[in-house]
């Protein structure tokens, strides 16, 4: 059975690169359906630093960057930020690394 290049399986939050990175991060996701997805990146202590998206999006792989400032336009701290996906009843986190 052949299936269609657009068919996408499941929700995934994949592997963030380069990592470490310095000055920027890509961020890549992939969306089955159309849905709400929130991608928040958070510091090592799970408070919020930034929402990268918060809102409808399409079925596909995407991607986001992201700069390592908060959502003040502050950059953040050398180290590990937190970055998390969820939609639906998806939710994961992945590791990030500021090296400067």
């Amino acid at each position: 059975m052949l299936l269609s290049k657009y068919f996408l399986a499941a929700f995934a939050l994949e592997s963030l690169y380069p990592n470490p990175f310095n000055p920027t991060v890509v961020v890549p996701f992939t969306v089955p359906a159309i849905s709400e997805i929130r991608l928040t990146v958070h510091d090592i202590l799970g408070r919020e630093v930034i929402k990268l998206i918060d809102g409808k999006s399409e079925v596909g792989r995407h991607k986001v960057v992201w700069n390592g400032t908060d959502s003040n336009g502050i950059p953040v701290s050398s180290g590990v930020s937190l970055i998390n996906m969820k939609a639906s009843d998806y939710s994961t986190t992945r590791k990030a690394v500021l090296m400067k």
